[in-house]
């Protein structure tokens, strides 16, 4: 047996050591998102995203990622956690009782460092086919195993791997953001080399130098969506379901086609000057943002390429993640929420963008800031945790009904903002990557990431068959021609 399986096996605690880590404050029950996103995997509806970053430095180095991670799991238990899963074989009666997350008994490098095969690592020049075979991995779910993994692809390139569950997309760059700035701390000290079977922590012995949990995001913000909300709620679902463009069902094996758009840093320096002067030059006081130029940027290029010609009034659907840590009331430390599945997002139809223009542009800026503000990205997701839905449903079997064998949408559009540079800027990103695609009910994905040195990468994914691939480059050709024509808005 190897050490992983040894340790892993030693990782599944009983019913003792769980009350011991619930008094310290290192096991507690899911929230509802939190359960959501262990539902996604226990049902395989979602494998791996990817936070793919490219140093300026080596970072091979496992003392210091070791002492690195040692002081993240101290300081964020939430990353040492994993999930005491229990059987939800019958579909049929409602599940209200959420899992508990805990506190693993004992972690080592090997828990946490992913060996990429052979057959990713020699994919390291091609970047589309890198992140494609990245996405395909799948991470094993509970089971005491840790619920992310960290990938080296070369001496200077590290690769954040999760399943989603008790993490999201700002939690990857967070975890490359801390691990980068600890880095540059370590890296000051002697190199020694060390073995990979020492343990990163012990609960047993470093329990009280450990922070306790922080609780679920939604028990301070709450999802639940006033009553008023349920009418626009049903509509949606009527326009999505009748009149939106739709291709394609979601099925668990579909193949993916992905294409890599790049906007230089200094043109993402011109985008912002210029969006800033349209701003101040306006009479709105709604500052012009980059994910809604991306957005209005995207669904044009769609119009332009006649991807909606067959649809109803052209209409389609856009869903965008939000940053639920945004909505944490003023006393409450943020800093205890940079790492969890602390998301939110907005699903709504939108009609044709015929042209790229200023208007457009600010009509898709005003209702992103009007969804922020009337908290309609936390509603859609907050329709699970309703009483009369827990209480009454099987949670795994709706969300399957709601996804598998269902017509596919149009796009979901997942920015998670700029990796910085170290602390001191010792350790230079020189290249990100955000990846994801998922078994969900769109057959577009844009991910979103950016540094400094290599400006806006904006990785595109397209579900095999949604149109012909000739049409799917004159798509992301028109795309990047609005992109780095922000100047004519």
């Amino acid at each position: 047996m190897s050490t992983m399986s040894t340790t892993i096996s030693s990782n599944i605690i009983d019913q003792d050591q769980l009350q011991d880590q619930i008094n310290n404050g290192h096991a507690r029950r899911m929230g509802d998102m939190e359960n959501y996103f262990g539902l996604l995997q226990r049902q395989k509806l979602f494998k791996t995203f990817a936070v793919l970053v490219k140093f300026n430095q080596k970072i091979n180095y496992n003392d210091i990622l070791k002492k690195s991670l040692r002081d993240l799991f101290l300081k964020y238990p939430i990353l040492a956690c994993s999930i005491l899963d229990t059987d939800y074989s019958d579909l049929t009666k409602p599940n209200p009782i959420h899992d508990y997350i805990y506190t693993l008994p004992k972690i080592q490098l090997n828990d946490i460092l992913y060996e990429l095969p052979q057959h990713i690592k020699d994919s390291k020049d091609d970047n589309e086919t890198l992140l494609s075979k990245i996405n395909d991995i799948a991470l094993p779910y509970a089971q005491g195993n840790t619920l992310w993994k960290l990938a080296i692809l070369d001496d200077y390139t590290m690769v954040y791997l999760s399943n989603h569950c008790l993490s999201d997309g700002i939690t990857g760059k967070n975890v490359i953001q801390d691990l980068s700035n600890l880095f540059e701390q370590y890296l000051k000290e002697p190199i020694v080399s060390s073995g990979l079977n020492k343990d990163i922590i012990n609960y047993a012995l470093d329990k009280h130098q450990m922070n306790k949990l922080p609780v679920p995001l939604d028990s301070l913000v709450s999802y639940k969506p006033p009553i008023s909300y349920f009418f626009e709620f049903g509509y949606n679902l009527m326009v999505f379901k009748f009149l939106s463009f739709k291709k394609n069902v979601v099925q668990r094996d579909d193949k993916h086609i992905y294409k890599i758009l790049n906007i230089p840093a200094n043109h993402v320096s011109n985008i912002k000057k210029q969006l800033l002067n349209h701003h101040q030059s306006g009479a709105s006081d709604e500052k012009l943002t980059i994910t809604p130029f991306i957005e209005t940027s995207w669904l044009n290029a769609q119009y332009k390429a006649g991807l909606f010609k067959d649809t109803w009034f052209g209409l389609s659907d856009v869903t965008i993640p939000c940053d639920a840590r945004k909505y944490l009331p003023s006393d409450i430390d943020n800093d205890e929420f940079k790492f969890g599945s602390n998301v939110g997002a907005s699903h709504k139809f939108f009609h044709p963008v015929k042209k790229f223009n200023l208007e457009n542009l600010k009509y898709h800026n005003e209702y992103s800031k009007y969804l922020f503000k009337t908290k309609r990205y936390l509603y859609d997701l907050g329709m699970m945790s309703l009483n009369q839905i827990q209480q009454f449903k099987n949670l795994d079997q709706l969300i399957i009904d709601s996804y598998i064998g269902q017509p596919r949408g149009n796009t979901l559009i997942s920015n998670i903002g700029i990796i910085n540079d170290s602390n001191n800027g010792e350790l230079k990103v020189e290249n990100c990557y955000f990846a994801q695609h998922s078994r969900n009910v769109f057959n577009f994905y844009l991910c979103v990431s950016s540094c400094k040195n290599g400006g806006i990468n904006i990785l595109i994914t397209m579900v095999e068959n949604t149109t012909s691939k000739e049409n799917f480059e004159e798509i992301v050709e028109k795309f990047h021609e609005n992109l780095l024509n922000s100047d004519k808005l």
